[in-house]
């Protein structure tokens, strides 16, 4: 029986590397943006230098090595814009 996925979800960033806890996904990512995919919602990572050091999404942990400038969370089912989705 699957277990209901953990809605906690928390961001450390320590000596150039950005760790992220509660992740479920990652829709994309380049240099510059990470779309992470959470239980309860979406996370949107701007900065440069983005490499994916670590993803283990049995744990639910996330580790990116690069600058972040910009976090972005947006909860489930809240709406996009068309602008913000045709630039994605």
């Amino acid at each position: 029986m699957g277990e209901a996925p953990n809605s906690n979800h928390s961001f450390r960033y320590e000596r150039g590397k950005l760790f992220v806890t509660g992740v479920v996904g990652v829709d994309s990512y380049d240099d510059k943006t990470v779309e992470v995919r959470l239980a309860a919602g979406r996370l949107s990572i701007t900065g440069s230098g983005f490499s994916l050091e670590e993803m283990d999404l049995k744990s639910g942990l996330l580790t990116i090595d690069g600058t972040p400038q910009s976090l972005t969370y947006r909860e489930k089912g809240e709406k996009v814009g068309f602008l913000k989705r045709l630039i994605r």
